[in-house]
């Protein structure tokens, strides 16, 4: 039995306005990256067969749209499952390979990469898989890139890879995504090229980032349409508009199966995924999504006057 399994890769290059990309450079960046993530494949499953492949390129500054092609060898349904969870993993790990600091940095920063990649597996698998196979998902690529690191095979490619780019100036930004139709969450800035190339051991902080936080919301305004608008919410004194992604009490929810009183005072417990965007020294709210719904509530009412 093998595992076969495809995962969406695109890679993206911003550039100077009217400018255009070497050929030459692009193409030395490339070999650098797959060379990097054949490092985690092969650490991940020896007898893994990896491929890259083109798909197409879109106008927009340069967009590579390419295919991960992950076919990996094991007999038994045991065995298969295993794989196939693994092979997930290590497809989170290549979507966001670029955004990896060499380990040789620290430990802290390594923890910091971790980090997002656990978004990356609960973002991929949200909808599709249990929180008990999520949970088993990031235990293996934390598992399989503190591997990584410790090889370092990895992390020279990867510092090789920004040194390639910074050979053509009209390249001023990268970066790496899993659709095909969107782009990146985060594109590195040609600042951070040199840097990178080095490993210098400089804490490096993203303009964007996604984390994951559980909180009791007071219901405001639900939606009792799949229409997947935002409902309104309060917490924290605060009320703000979010979308509900979490399938199975949307279903529960609107087809009366989960009965819910419409009465002031309902509160969600619920993990509330925040997208935050860097305002100075401090983190702002872009937008909020209620991933998963663990439990509703009527909250506390007062029976007396005493």
């Amino acid at each position: 039995m093998t595992s076969k399994q495809e995962f969406p890769l695109s890679i993206y290059l911003d550039l100077e306005q009217g400018e255009f990309a070497d050929l030459e450079v692009v193409s030395e960046a490339s070999i650098h990256l797959i060379n990097a993530m054949k490092d985690v494949v092969a650490f991940a499953d020896p007898g893994a067969h990896f491929q890259v492949v083109v798909q197409n390129g879109k106008e927009s500054s340069l967009r590579l749209n390419s295919l991960i092609k992950l076919i990996s060898g094991n007999e038994g349904s045991d065995e298969d499952k295993k794989a196939h969870r693994r092979g997930v993993a290590v497809g989170c790990i290549l979507t966001g390979i670029i955004g990896w600091l060499p380990a040789q940095i620290g430990s802290h920063y390594l923890d910091k990469f971790l980090n997002a990649i656990d978004a990356k597996v609960v973002e991929m698998l949200h909808g599709r898989a249990t929180d008990e196979e999520i949970s088993e998902v990031r235990e293996d690529c934390r598992a399989i890139l503190t591997g990584v690191a410790r090889n370092g095979d990895a992390s020279k490619h990867v510092q090789q890879f920004y040194s390639s780019l910074q050979k053509d100036k009209t390249i001023v930004g990268v970066g790496l995504g899993g659709d095909h139709d969107a782009p990146p969450d985060f594109i590195i800035p040609r600042e951070q090229f040199a840097l990178r190339a080095r490993g210098v051991p400089e804490d490096i902080e993203p303009e964007e980032r996604k984390r994951v936080e559980r909180m009791d919301l007071l219901l405001i305004q639900p939606r009792l349409t799949a229409d997947n608008r935002a409902w309104r919410f309060a917490a924290n004194g605060f009320e703000f508009g979010a979308k509900v992604l979490d399938d199975e009490f949307l279903s529960q929810t609107l087809s009366g199966q989960r009965e819910i009183p419409l009465r002031e005072g309902l509160v969600l417990d619920a993990e509330v995924e925040l997208h935050e965007v860097r305002a100075g020294e401090t983190w702002v709210v872009k937008s909020r999504s209620v991933i998963k719904v663990n439990d509703v509530s009527s909250g506390p009412t007062q029976t007396s006057f005493l």
